[in-house]
């Protein structure tokens, strides 16, 4: 799933409609894979990229997505397996994997992903885009210090650094309102009571992902 960063710059405001949405490689040369472990994976991998493309409601697309990697994909997120894979076959369960955590915006599709590219990495295999989708679905779950830190790591991605943030740990029930600085362009939040003054009323798109995320999960 690619990330349009390009299309789309990490600038404050886009931090904001995020935030409110939601070593030297070792060279090593595995086992190869079996033919039907190949055939099952890029099966697998076919059927959740033709879900991406195909043109159905977010919350049908993301159902169906989680199901087939859950069934299909999901078997082979473990160490020892994903050593035994080739470089193709770890390249398309990576695909997969942001497949899904573009869809479903959760911790343990992104956790894949990082299995996966530590996969690809030690046998050289790991490429900036790669890193750069990593980068991209650290701050859908609003891990902004791990996205920093790998784009410190991976300075070859070509993907706008974030604004200095600043944001306040919620609790269960509370609101906060973020602002943006004039002079830095940095991002800070605080609390807000939403009882009290105007209301505002946000329209939104139901292809827009940040959208369905913040408002059709009951968030």
């Amino acid at each position: 799933m690619i990330r349009h960063f390009t299309k789309h710059a990490l600038t404050a405001s886009m931090v904001l409609a995020l935030t409110l949405a939601t070593g030297t490689a070792l060279k090593v040369t595995a086992a190869p894979a079996s033919v039907a472990d190949t055939t099952t994976i890029q099966d697998a991998y076919n059927q959740i990229n033709a879900l991406n493309l195909d043109a159905v409601d977010v919350p049908i697309k993301a159902q169906r997505i989680a199901a087939l990697y859950e069934e299909k994909i999901s078997p082979f997120q473990i160490a020892g397996k994903l050593a035994k894979l080739g470089i193709d076959d770890l390249t398309l369960i990576f695909r997969a994997a942001d497949t899904a955590s573009f869809y479903l915006v959760e911790q343990r599709y992104v956790t894949d992903m990082e299995l996966d590219l530590q996969a690809l990495e030690s046998r050289g295999a790991a490429k900036d885009v790669d890193f750069a989708e990593l980068y991209g679905a650290y701050i859908e779950l609003r891990q902004f210090d791990k996205a920093v830190s790998l784009k410190d790591a991976h300075p070859g991605m070509t993907v706008p650094a974030l604004p200095k943030l600043s944001i306040m740990d919620m609790s269960p029930g509370e609101q906060e309102v973020l602002q943006v600085s004039p002079i830095d362009g940095s991002v800070s939040s605080a609390h807000v009571d939403v009882s009290k003054g105007p209301m505002i009323v946000v329209v939104g798109h139901p292809y827009c992902h940040f959208f369905f995320a913040k408002c059709c999960r009951g968030h």
